[in-house]
């Protein structure tokens, strides 16, 4: 079982929302007005906030590293694997069935270099 509560808490506090949308969209924000990230948006419908948030004001959303990361497909049983001992020892229940965290970051590597389309 994943302590979510805590796993959620120690990445919004060690991870920037900012690094996160540059690494895996290729976007560069800034506080402020800006774009959503997190679909197609072809105005200035989110607003970057100074406390590692976004506010999207087309979803009524706000995001934060932990739903960004949830965003782009990682589950939190591979958060947990990654950050799970500096996040308090959150205790994990193995599951033959997920994906291993290292095989899902080639991956996602590799589908990165392909364009990103929310548009299914």
């Amino acid at each position: 079982m994943i302590d979510h509560r805590k796993l959620r808490g120690y990445i919004n506090e060690h991870l920037q929302l900012v690094e996160l949308v540059k690494h895996h969209f290729g976007i560069e924000l800034s506080p402020g007005s800006c774009r959503c990230p997190f679909h197609n948006d072809s105005r200035k419908s989110a607003k970057l906030h100074e406390d590692n948030s976004l506010y999207c004001f087309s979803e009524s959303k706000t995001y934060r590293p932990y739903d960004a990361l949830i965003f782009l497909g990682i589950t939190p049983l591979q958060l947990a694997r990654q950050y799970g001992e500096q996040a308090g020892d959150a205790v994990i229940e193995e599951k033959p069935s997920d994906i291993p965290f290292e095989a899902y970051w080639e991956l996602r590597n590799r589908l990165r270099s392909q364009p990103f389309n929310l548009d299914l």
